[in-house]
């Protein structure tokens, strides 16, 4: 997204290297020390509230808010496929802080090298896949799968990358590959104003207003019977549908 560059963003960049980037910087190494200390003893602890604690800091660093909608859609006992639409990096802030749910994500296998992050990320049971090797990507998932604690669900971004405009891409089929063999339901969920606060292929932040709504979950039932491509097209048409509602 296109930023008009106004008196308003040139006043906030101090802040935004002064009180940001370092409360997010040591918020994460703090974050991770924890994790790798603690996780063997405590995982749904930090998974379900270090974690999720960390985003919800650095949204209110950030000076952003968050609205959350369609929460009552989603049963907490419940485990789901969820797939979101990818905006920005600050997704992950509002679906890791603010969705409720003990989730793990799918990532690209570079994410691992990251400092800290990497390795905490693989202690919490989240899940590398090498995008580059499809056999091996699927391979990783298939392991993943069993792995899985029930009452956990499983994040996918099906777009597979940032829409830089906030165009919806084609998605990817493997969250719904892995919805028809684990026979669990799909949560969709639109994100909206992340892009506004952090822009795709930027780290360019700016407070802003954003928005989580959850839509009606595709059931267990629909998952068995519908063909995976069925199942991807339903759910990009109802994320597609929340869109272009809200710009009316």
């Amino acid at each position: 997204m296109q930023r008009e560059k106004n008196w308003r963003y040139y006043l906030f960049q101090p802040y935004k290297w002064l009180v940001f980037g370092p409360v997010l910087v040591l918020s994460m190494l703090l974050a991770a020390i924890f994790i790798l200390l603690f996780c063997r003893w405590c995982p749904r602890f930090c998974n379900q509230k270090v974690a999720p604690g960390w985003c919800s800091l650095n949204t209110l660093t950030a000076l952003s808010s968050v609205e959350v909608r369609g929460q009552e859609r989603m049963d907490p006992r419940q485990s789901y496929i969820i797939v979101a639409n990818h905006l920005s990096h600050f997704d992950i802030f509002l679906l890791y802080g603010r969705l409720g749910l003990d989730i793990r994500w799918v990532m690209k296998q570079e994410l691992r090298s990251l400092p800290f992050f990497g390795i905490a990320a693989e202690k919490l049971g989240h899940i590398y896949i090498d995008r580059s090797d499809r056999a091996k990507a699927h391979k990783q998932l298939r392991e993943a799968q069993q792995k899985f604690t029930p009452g956990s669900s499983i994040i996918f971004f099906p777009e597979g990358t940032r829409s830089e405009k906030g165009v919806l891409l084609p998605f990817k089929s493997g969250a719904f590959v892995m919805a028809k063999q684990m026979q669990l339901p799909i949560l969709p969920v639109v994100l909206a104003g992340t892009d506004a606060v952090v822009p795709a292929r930027s780290l360019d932040l700016y407070p802003g207003k954003t928005v989580m709504t959850v839509l009606e979950p595709i059931s267990k039932e629909d998952v068995i019977s519908l063909s995976h491509d069925q199942l991807k097209q339903r759910a990009r048409n109802a994320i597609l549908n929340e869109q272009q509602s809200a710009l009316c």
